[in-house]
């Protein structure tokens, strides 16, 4: 039975194009104007078994992708998807036959017929290049908007939409409303336009024609979307059966049914920390972090689901449509061979769709979790202590990152979440007046997604934070129990399959890079101590980690103590020591790779902690820094061909230094040259060509020494290259910009 399908859908393939061959034997490949009545009857009916054909070809392959046996190399998402892109180009290429075949028979009988398809043809594709010219200049247009603000520009207009959250995120769900309406009338437009020129190539004969015709169709055939709901269904891991956890269906039913969903639930174990809910098809899924939903009372996770739920519910719809569409552009649509050619024509309604969605996202966010805290109003003692255990065990791994721990890939661990939940558990007493302290301080960012947790329990009409309680027997524990277990079997299970590789990169070579270096004395070499910083973190030997940058800042100057700055800061603001802002904006002026990172830490900080001033301080900070990140820095990791570059001059005595300590054996060239950037600044450029040779391992490793000492031998600004990255002749065309050969040692 299983391979009925299979037969279904070959029988169909080969049909499609034996419906053609017939037809023009039965018609004697006679011309249009030398057909009987018999032969239009035959294309006629050719014309029916084709669109038969194509019919149960369609069905075929929807039921094989949905319900099919599972795929040995393949999920059955993925199988589902390449079932419909079987079916999609021939089906086009019939339709295309069957216009061009109708085409002969209008010609028939009609002069003019031909001299009119002429015209047609030439307005289709015409047409065609025009829409294709309209996506490019439409998308270049609509970035350009963008491009010419500055980064202030672009924060205002961001804030601007949650400022009036409730009616900014409505006008732009019509927005993204009106888009979708959009596409698929112009989705119909190419429909139409591939039909024509199909019919046209029938009256005129054109090769150019009917090939155009195929690929308008198919292309028009991309905005049709893929129900595939089953098979992702079957993709998914870590589905609990309801046979075992009964009382966990029991109270996301319950829950379902409260906020009037009637739909089948699915509930899925994750290894995160979440709980969330997703439309899969009509099936809502509910993901329930194994750690957390450890911590729930039943009471606890029943109002977490009233929470998930309404966000479902009927009045939701629209909102569902839009992220279901979003989702659908994020995955290409249906990717297939054709696909660099198809994604062009869809490029600008693609891109002004994505972007309203993120603004809508971020005006809708907030309002949206604060429409849905109220489905859980009903019992607000229990929503405000799941929503508190959920912002502690958000602390607790805040805090546990930079701890010292059991090296993650020296073993296969079989027990992974259920530790995690122990060293919770262990550390709640101790902790949970200072994670008191820390909910009622927390700020709302700018970017957040929800709001604080003590608004939300606030907005709970509580006044003070819940007392918490854990679940402690009865069949809902060890159900609890059950998750968590099997979870952790999975992951181990997960591990295992890479474990070999892992256990060599992420365990034995940085305990034998560490061991070398403590062999050598331990010593702080500003090119290499960040490399022995990350061995140790790998180690899980994270003190040991900070003490090395501790002798890092007092033995090494900018910019080499950077790194050393960036680690202590980061390490000191998860034990809440605000000294760590500091280090961090040292690290960011020794060095400008640390900007993006260091300017996350610290906002996360600022309001976490409640630190009003500091915060304003961080923003002021920020705009600045992330201008000069755009105008400058961003330019410095590329090389065009319209950069100006030019041959560079480095301090007497520096090109000597750095090329003693870069060459090596499987370097072809070196070569340097200088970019500028704005009349005040500019980068080195080196770029390195290896030799044909060269192993990759070993390129690579190479690339990551000179990296490291260029990162650090100077306050010179540097960039480096591997010359396969960079336009063809681009770097030899500036005079002496060779400064090194294998075969001649240094140049110059």
């Amino acid at each position: 039975m299983k391979k009925k399908p299979a037969i279904v859908l070959t029988v169909c393939l080969l049909a499609m194009f034996l419906w053609v061959i017939l037809a023009v034997l039965l018609t004697g490949g006679r011309e249009a104007s030398e057909m009987s009545g018999r032969d239009y009857w035959v294309l006629a009916g050719a014309g029916v078994l084709e669109l038969i054909t194509v019919t149960i070809l369609g069905k075929t392959a929807s039921a094989m992708g949905e319900g099919g046996a599972p795929a040995q190399k393949t999920t059955h998402a993925a199988k589902a998807q390449f079932l419909w892109n079987l079916v999609m180009i021939p089906a086009a290429m019939c339709i295309s036959v069957g216009m061009r075949l109708l085409g002969i028979v209008l010609r028939t009988g009609h002069e003019g017929a031909e001299q009119i398809a002429w015209r047609g043809e030439i307005g289709c594709i015409l047409l065609t290049a025009g829409v294709l010219a309209a996506n490019f200049w439409g998308v270049f247009l609509y970035q350009r908007r963008f491009r010419q603000m500055d980064i202030q520009q672009r924060q205002q207009f961001v804030l601007s939409h949650r400022e009036q959250a409730e009616q900014a995120a409505a006008q732009k769900l019509r927005t993204l409303r009106h888009i979708r309406r959009a596409t698929n009338g112009y989705a119909l437009v190419l429909l139409t336009m591939g039909l024509v020129l199909g019919l046209c190539s029938g009256c005129t004969g054109s090769t150019v024609a009917i090939l155009i015709s195929v690929f308008l169709i198919q292309l028009s055939f991309q905005q049709l979307p893929l129900c595939a709901a089953k098979a992702v269904l079957q993709d998914m891991r870590d589905i609990l059966p309801e046979q075992d956890t009964p009382r966990l269906y029991q109270i996301a039913k319950e829950a379902a049914q409260e906020t009037g969903w009637t739909g089948p639930v699915l509930l899925l174990a994750r290894a995160d920390n979440n709980v969330s809910i997703s439309l899969v098809g009509k099936t809502a899924v509910v993901g329930l972090g194994a750690v957390k939903l450890a911590l729930l009372t039943e009471e606890e996770l029943y109002a977490m689901l009233l929470h998930e739920f309404s966000h479902i519910s009927g009045s939701n719809r629209e909102e569902i449509r839009a992220g279901s569409y979003r989702d659908f552009l994020c995955q290409g649509r249906h990717p297939n061979m054709l696909s660099m050619f198809n994604q062009p024509f869809y490029n600008f309604s693609d891109l002004m769709y994505a972007m309203n969605y993120e603004l809508y996202s971020y005006a809708a966010s907030i309002t949206a979790e604060q429409a849905a805290d109220s489905a859980m109003a009903r019992m607000p003692e229990a929503a405000a202590a799941s929503l508190l255990k959920t912002k502690y065990l958000d602390l607790f791994l805040w805090e546990q990152e930079g701890d010292d721990t059991p090296a993650a890939y020296e073993s296969v661990v079989e027990d992974l979440l259920r530790r995690q939940l122990a060293a919770f558990r262990q550390a709640f007493p101790t902790r949970k007046t200072d994670w008191e302290k820390l909910t009622k301080q927390e700020m709302e960012a700018r970017s957040a997604s929800h709001p604080t947790v003590w608004s939300r329990i606030q907005a709970l009409g509580r006044e003070e934070l819940p007392v918490l309680s854990f679940p402690v027997d009865g069949e809902y524990l060890q159900e609890q129990k059950k998750v968590l277990e099997d979870m952790d079997a999975h992951i181990a299970e997960f591990t295992q399959m890479n474990f070999e590789e892992d256990h060599r990169t992420q365990y034995l070579e940085p305990k034998q890079k560490v061991e070398q270096w403590q062999s050598a004395g331990s010593p702080v070499v500003a090119e290499e101590y960040a490399d022995i910083v990350d061995a140790l973190h790998m180690l899980g030997r994270s003190s040991e980690a900070i003490a090395l940058c501790n002798r890092a800042i007092e033995a090494l100057q900018p910019p080499a103590a950077a790194y050393a700055y960036f680690i202590r800061g980061s390490w000191r603001l998860r034990r809440y020591d605000a000294g760590g802002l500091q280090d961090l904006y040292t690290a960011i002026e020794m060095n400008n790779n640390a900007i993006d990172s260091a300017l996350e830490l610290i906002g996360t900080y600022c309001t976490l902690t409640g630190m009003q001033q500091e915060l304003d301080i961080y923003r002021e900070k920020a705009l600045e820094l992330m201008q000069r990140q755009e105008d400058q820095y961003s330019e410095i990791g590329q090389l065009t061909k319209k950069d100006h570059l030019s041959t560079e001059q480095l301090p007497e005595g520096m090109l000597e230094e750095i090329l003693a300590h870069i060459r090596d054996d499987s370097i072809d060239k070196i070569y340097l040259v200088r970019k500028t950037i704005t009349d005040s600044f500019f980068t080195s450029a080196f770029v390195i060509r290896f030799r044909s040779d060269a192993d990759q391992e070993v390129q690579e490793q190479v690339m990551h020494r000179i990296f490291r000492y260029l990162d650090t031998c100077s306050d010179w600004q540097f960039s480096l290259f591997d010359y396969r990255n960079v336009p063809k002749g681009l770097v030899e065309r500036v005079p002496d910009s060779c400064v090194y050969q294998r075969e001649n040692e240094m140049i110059g």
